[in-house]
């Protein structure tokens, strides 16, 4: 459409493409995503979008735990692998919402006009809590609470070690400042 479905001016589209700015007849400019999946999808749009992902994800997982649940009694193993085959479903769908993340993120590095580090320190970081807690409820569901309780432990002291190189630059610029 090329046009943004709503009349206020800034709203932002969430689409896969291009940001560009459009300067309708009325003068007000619009920040507009051009291109891609979504075409048409803007601001209120999108949130409701992400409202009925959340609540599809939601449902799926009581659904996936009612279902592991109701084969818990009979064959316990069969109660985890459903559970395993849920949390990987969903897993799925956030793997599939990353891209219109990283297209956020390199947009606002393009606003910031950095390299690029802190947003590289900030996907990793939050690429090792994710995966860290989805393996480490997997353990724990599955009965095995010291396990769980090591990737926990491995994946604080991994955020920790991914951002010493910010924490390291902080304290350089302390030092600048203070001569």
């Amino acid at each position: 459409s090329g046009r943004c479905a709503s009349q206020f001016a800034g709203k932002l589209c969430q689409r896969k493409g291009t940001w560009r700015k459009e300067i309708p007849a009325e003068g007000r400019g619009k920040i507009i995503w051009h291109g891609g999946a979504g075409e048409g999808i803007c601001g209120e749009e999108r949130s409701m979008v992400i409202l009925m992902d959340v609540l599809r994800i939601g449902i799926l997982g009581i659904v996936g735990v009612m279902l592991a649940l109701q084969f818990k009694a009979n064959k316990p193993e069969y109660g985890i692998y459903i559970g395993f085959a849920v949390s990987l479903l969903i897993f799925s769908f956030v793997v599939s919402g990353l891209s219109s993340i990283f297209e956020s993120m390199g947009i606002m590095e393009k606003y910031i006009g950095s390299d690029g580090t802190y947003f590289s320190v900030l996907l990793k970081v939050i690429g090792i809590t994710y995966i860290c807690e989805f393996c480490s409820g997997i353990c724990r569901d599955a009965g095995y609470g010291s396990v769980s309780g090591q990737i926990e432990i491995f994946g604080k002291l991994s955020v920790l070690a991914a951002g010493m190189p910010i924490l390291l630059a902080i304290i350089q610029s302390i030092q600048e400042i203070a001569g």
